[in-house]
């Protein structure tokens, strides 16, 4: 493969990259019933959050900031955060073979 197909290729790789971080801003961004990494908010925070070191973008990181308030507050009000935390932390996929 040339130089150049190699550059077009890695450019159009980025286009995909910053269409797909637009998407998750737009689409996912809100407050979500679910908190954890694998399937909800914190896991939209973390990809805006990559999204924000690579492109420089303060529109990711204010929306990485705003979702961290709230994900930190749907926390608080939880009765029992245990499962959750396991969620997040994905320890859940560690777990000692306890079903």
């Amino acid at each position: 493969m040339e130089v150049v197909d190699r550059v077009a290729r890695a450019n159009e790789a980025v286009g995909l990259a910053r269409r797909a971080a637009d998407w998750i801003l737009e689409e996912h961004s809100g407050e979500s019933q679910d908190p954890s990494l694998y399937h909800g908010h914190a896991g939209v925070l973390l990809a805006l959050e990559e999204a924000a070191e690579y492109f420089g973008d303060e529109l990711y990181l204010r929306a990485v900031g705003a979702g961290a308030d709230a994900l930190a507050t749907q926390a608080e009000s939880l009765d029992d955060c245990s499962p959750c935390a396991d969620r997040i932390a994905g320890t859940d996929l560690l777990s000692s073979g306890e079903q």
